[in-house]
């Protein structure tokens, strides 16, 4: 029921986003989602990738996401549960690692270590994140948005040191494209590491 629900409420909010991340993703490649949810990304791109493995520390959601495998019949799709913050999620080495919307919920400092494994680990990563609002407007419907979460003392730390680019400043070697949403508070960071040399 959890997934169900979630397909007609977040996802459908987020599908022109996902859009815009499967663009990104090169044909025949390898992708590790984590925060997936119910897997709606991994199986937009199921006909596009080599393979993709979905984590997620709910098993409701991983439940749905391997049953959705079942009835589409999907031979390229894994999907764990379990806490992404654990080292295990991040083993070997994946051509993209994705992250939507999850490292506002993290405590800081784990949230840095989790970005920096997932950098290491693969030739590309995604981000998709809070970005700083421009206007009162925006400031205010984020703030609601996320005033009654669980995770509302991790989202202040987080915005207070500076949203989802103050995760990034402090890693180095690194070069990122910020690419705009429909949505002008959520952002796509495309994330390489710096060859040696380089500018």
């Amino acid at each position: 029921m959890q997934g169900l629900i979630k397909a007609h409420t977040v996802d459908k909010y987020l599908h022109p986003v996902r859009l815009q991340i499967l663009e990104l993703i090169e044909p025949n490649t390898t992708v590790v989602e984590l925060g997936c949810g119910n897997g709606d990304l991994l199986f937009k791109l199921s006909n596009k990738i080599k393979a993709g493995i979905g984590i997620d520390k709910s098993e409701q959601l991983i439940k749905y996401a391997s049953n959705q495998i079942k009835k589409k019949q999907i031979k390229n799709l894994e999907f764990r549960a379990f806490d992404i913050l654990q080292n295990a999620c991040l083993n070997s080495k994946t051509d993209y690692t994705i992250a939507c919307l999850v490292f506002h919920i993290l405590p800081r400092k784990e949230a840095i270590v989790l970005l920096k494994k997932m950098i290491a680990t693969s030739k590309t990563t995604i981000i998709c994140g809070f970005s700083k609002p421009e206007n009162l407007k925006q400031k205010t419907f984020l703030w609601f948005d996320q005033r009654f979460t669980s995770h509302y003392s991790h989202f202040c730390n987080f915005m207070e040191n500076g949203f989802t680019e103050g995760l990034l400043h402090p890693i180095e070697n690194i070069k990122y494209q910020k690419i705009d949403t429909f949505d002008p508070v959520i952002k796509i960071y495309k994330i390489t590491q710096r060859q040696p040399n380089s500018k």
